[in-house]
């Protein structure tokens, strides 16, 4: 994770209450398209499904139309491959990885390389989206995307044959989505009504955030709500970490979460986690989007991307993934109980995180302190040695 924070798309958490800071390379994109801040939705980015709702809101909403997608983490990811062949593993195409990183060692710092090396695997899904539309667009390299995004260009490349400068616009995403057939004809003959922009890939990463919310206090919250679990307050987490900047931009964050997944379920994927989740953001003027909210089965995930990709497949994994599950993988519902963790949803993860910004726009970062009041008066004692 250290390497998230040096790199030029790096989203500084406590930055962004005020004047959040994009790549340099973003920042020309729109100027060059001139594209307004009010205009620019946050799509919470990872995986499979936060893909597929980035995509279905493209789609179906036409005043969507530029995404910024910013990858989140806390501190809990991990590569959990146990082997040589990251191909097989994270669901990347089959291509020479050697070729691509010596591409990358002539043009990236050691820290840049490094950082890429470790988070490909977000870049690669970032270029899914992007092929999922390609057949509007012109091709282009992983190779070349990262160039962009680190505001380097390869020196043999920057000028084409007619001595013109290359045209890198492409690297911002620019797609067009026919809805209707007879727009198909339009497309086909190049006319295109609307751009669809999605821009460059960001990274946000605030662990003592996500250490005050789910990790510090883990004991008392199971004291007071007879259960605990990480998953509610680390979703929670994921959204309150994106809302001051989507407060600065177009007040739009959209999530790929879904209330079912075939015949199973997450417990921070439930009715009253959805509420909650829209609360906090509402809180401050932001307003969360649900595309995919409604599609129970993951073969209509796979039709909206148009490829067979699997759930949980080409992402890092969570250290405490699956940690109220039985070995079946069904929830255990002999400790999961459903009114316990309605309770913590809404007297505890609501509380905590409005708080938390709140805290946050007065230019309090003392999360620990913040969340340490909450149990003060929450549970009628006093903790002084938080």
């Amino acid at each position: 994770m250290y390497f998230t924070r040096k790199m030029d798309n790096f989203i500084d958490f406590k930055t962004s209450f005020d004047k959040p800071l994009l790549s340099n390379r973003t920042n020309q994109i729109i100027e060059e398209l001139g594209i307004k801040p009010e205009e620019i939705a946050i799509g919470e980015f990872a995986g499979r499904d936060s893909s597929a709702a980035i995509i279905k809101a493209f789609e179906d909403n036409d005043d969507i139309n530029v995404i910024l997608p910013i990858c989140a983490f806390t501190g809990l990811e991990y590569d959990n491959s146990n082997g040589s062949d990251i191909h097989g593993r994270l669901g990347y195409e089959n291509q020479q990885v050697d070729e691509f990183y010596a591409n990358m060692v002539d043009v990236l710092s050691l820290k840049e390389y490094a950082h890429y090396e470790k988070f490909e695997v977000y870049y690669r899904n970032w270029e899914r989206i992007y092929n999922r539309f390609s057949e509007h667009n012109d091709t282009f390299s992983l190779t070349e995307m990262v160039k962009m995004f680190v505001g380097k260009y390869a020196k043999d490349k920057d000028v084409d044959k007619n001595t013109k400068i290359m045209d890198t616009s492409f690297v911002s995403g620019r797609f067009y989505i026919p809805k209707k057939e007879q727009e198909l004809d339009k497309l086909k003959n190049g006319a295109m009504e609307k751009d669809k922009i999605f821009l460059p890939l960001h990274f946000m990463y605030e662990p003592s955030l996500w250490h005050a919310i789910n990790g510090r206090f883990s004991s008392l919250i199971g004291d007071k709500f007879y259960y605990y679990s990480p998953c509610m307050g680390c979703h929670a987490y994921l959204r309150t970490l994106r809302v001051p900047l989507a407060n600065k931009l177009g007040k739009k964050i959209i999530s790929g979460d879904r209330i079912k997944h075939d015949n199973n379920y997450k417990i921070d994927q439930i009715a009253v986690a959805f509420e909650v989740y829209t609360n906090i953001a509402k809180e401050f003027d932001v307003e969360m989007l649900y595309p995919i909210k409604d599609i129970e089965k993951g073969s209509e995930i796979k039709d909206i991307i148009n490829e067979d990709w699997e759930q949980d497949a080409s992402q890092l994994t969570c250290m405490f993934s699956k940690n109220y599950r039985n070995i079946d993988g069904t929830v255990n519902e002999r400790k999961c109980h459903l009114e316990d963790i309605e309770n913590i949803y809404k007297e505890y993860v609501e509380v905590v995180c409005k708080d938390l910004l709140h805290n946050g726009y007065r230019g309090n970062f003392d999360y620990t302190g913040v969340v340490a009041k909450y149990f003060e008066k929450a549970c009628k004692k006093d903790y002084p040695n938080y």
